[in-house]
């Protein structure tokens, strides 16, 4: 994601002219993308290291340059067009989210109804996120 006023999508040599944000528990994140996307950019993992991904997407409002951050979190900056997508290529992340409870409570009919709704949300907000014609590669990292 990058600051609103850039309207297209990054072509390949693009890329080594950009600030690359960093996220920094996740230092690979930028070279197992550009991987992704069968390219390799030298410096790939140089560039101004953040913490969270609301930094990220305040760093790259305020132009300081690129972010990889998956779209669920900045639909709003996107929709407000603070933030645009300069790539429309997704990538399956090795990392995850998962639903835990203490094993005295894994049976229990809320916490079911709670894992079954969730999963109807995610399947949800892949199914439009995706599209019926477009196939994953994966999903932002």
């Amino acid at each position: 994601m990058t600051r609103g006023s850039a309207r297209r999508p990054f072509a390949r040599n693009d890329w080594p002219r950009q600030t690359l944000l960093q996220q920094s528990t996740r230092p690979y994140a930028w070279r197992q993308w550009f991987t992704a996307q069968g390219l390799h950019v030298d410096g790939d993992m140089i560039g101004p290291r953040l913490e969270l991904f609301s930094m990220l997407t305040e760093a790259a409002i305020h132009g300081i340059g690129v972010a990889l951050v998956p779209p669920f979190l900045v639909e709003d900056e996107l929709a407000r067009g603070l933030l645009v997508t300069v790539s429309k290529q997704p990538v399956r992340s090795d990392r995850g989210y998962h639903l835990i409870s203490p094993e005295h409570k894994a049976g229990g009919a809320a916490l079911k109804a709670f894992g079954a709704w969730l999963q109807v949300q995610v399947r949800s907000y892949r199914d439009d996120r995706d599209g019926p014609t477009r196939t994953r590669s994966g999903a932002g990292p």
